[in-house]
């Protein structure tokens, strides 16, 4: 039985006039109508204008569930898949702990000493919580601007990202911490946290350009609705 990646579960029907029942499900590119005995495909209704699975990729991903024993490695489609080219699911659970770990002391707990230990609290004493983002997230830019000139730094993350999106993601991303930081009474683990599970789960599944694009406009228009809804909070001078 063949239904389609991602498949979300069944639905049980009722009771037809003919006194049978049946299973609904569905998932990224299909909706599927099982038989309730044998659970075999009675019907499928394909979702216009997406790509349609076949049973075929469906074996290549067992046989990459098989072989790596990760389910998030069979969903994608195997080991072979773009998005996992870099990817830390495939890796033994020591060496995902010991990854993890690397990842924490690169940027996450040294950064955030720094940017949300000490400069975001220097900034909102002087300026807006707007005006502080945003200068906040120009300096956080430009602090990774010479790892894109140290020769193979990126090539161990899989290449180097497109600095239109690396530099806007960080603008648009610092008003998130910020938001963290003014709700959790400034905590530094939160923000530890949160910048430890951005930069993990981007390692973890590296979407292509198009998916970055998606991602990043999601965040903008996240960040615009935040501040919508209480311009208050991000445009009130400080006291004093």
């Amino acid at each position: 039985m063949h239904t389609g990646p991602d498949h979300f579960g069944n639905l049980m029907s009722g009771t037809y006039a003919d006194g049978n029942r049946v299973y609904w499900g569905n998932g990224i590119d299909r909706i599927v109508k099982l038989d309730f005995d044998n659970y075999e495909v009675i019907d499928e209704y394909f979702f216009p204008d997406v790509t349609v699975y076949t049973a075929e990729q469906a074996d290549e991903s067992i046989a990459g569930f098989d072989a790596s024993n990760s389910g998030l490695v069979a969903m994608l489609g195997g080991e072979n898949n773009a998005l996992l080219a870099s990817s830390a699911v495939q890796m033994s659970f020591a060496q995902l702990l010991g990854f993890a770990a690397f990842i924490l002391l690169l940027g996450p707990l040294p950064e955030e000493i720094g940017w949300r230990g000490y400069a975001l609290p220097a900034l909102l004493n002087r300026h807006t919580a707007l005006s502080a983002t945003l200068v906040l997230g120009a300096m956080w830019g430009l602090w990774h601007v010479p790892l894109f000139f140290m020769p193979g730094y990126y090539e161990a993350f899989g290449g180097a990202p497109d600095p239109a999106l690396f530099f806007g993601n960080i603008l648009i991303i610092s008003f998130f911490y910020t938001w963290l930081f003014l709700h959790t009474k400034g905590s530094i683990l939160a923000a530890v946290l949160f910048h430890f599970s951005v930069n993990f789960s981007g390692e973890l599944i590296a979407l292509p350009d198009q998916g970055e694009w998606i991602k990043t406009t999601i965040l903008a228009c996240a960040v615009i609705a935040i501040v919508a809804y209480r311009p208050d909070a991000w445009t009130s001078k400080p006291a004093g």
